[in-house]
């Protein structure tokens, strides 16, 4: 599980508008995958994350879709390609869901079997885990078996 470096720099518009309610100090628009900004943060992510799952590294989504030519004024402007792409949307803290639910620090894209009910289902993954903290060091955390 790689270090993700989570920059939000493409989809801009949707950044400008959950930054409005952060600064603000508003609870979020309702979380739903039909929202506004879905799109634009799933493409996002894919882009930051190289097309991989955040914690198990399998390759979810192709590279040709999520490149910087898709995006036009800060909106991901192509359809979202339903081939090629298994991943879900993943709250890290699902209890942020509820009133912080656009919220970009506690989204990864993980994959769907990964993610789901089964394998998941209700369970916390320790903060020491969230690849995207300054703390995060995989060597450090994880031991690989060559």
């Amino acid at each position: 599980m790689r270090k993700i470096e989570k920059s939000c720099d493409l989809s801009i518009a949707y950044k400008t508008w959950v930054d409005t309610y952060e600064a603000n100090g508003q609870l979020h628009e309702k979380y739903t995958s039909n929202g506004k900004y879905y799109g634009d943060v799933i493409m996002q992510l894919y882009r930051c994350q190289f097309g991989l799952c955040a914690y198990t590294e399998l390759f979810l989504c192709s590279p040709k879709y999520f490149q910087d030519n898709h995006w036009v004024n800060g909106r991901y402007s192509s359809p979202i390609p339903k081939i090629d792409r298994r991943g879900t949307l993943e709250h890290f803290d699902p209890a942020l869901k509820k009133g912080k639910g656009w919220l970009w620090e506690n989204f990864f894209i993980v994959d769907y079997e990964t993610n789901s009910s089964i394998v998941k289902g209700a369970k916390k993954i320790d903060a020491i885990l969230k690849p995207d903290s300054d703390a995060y060091d995989p060597f450090v955390l994880l031991d690989y078996d060559a």
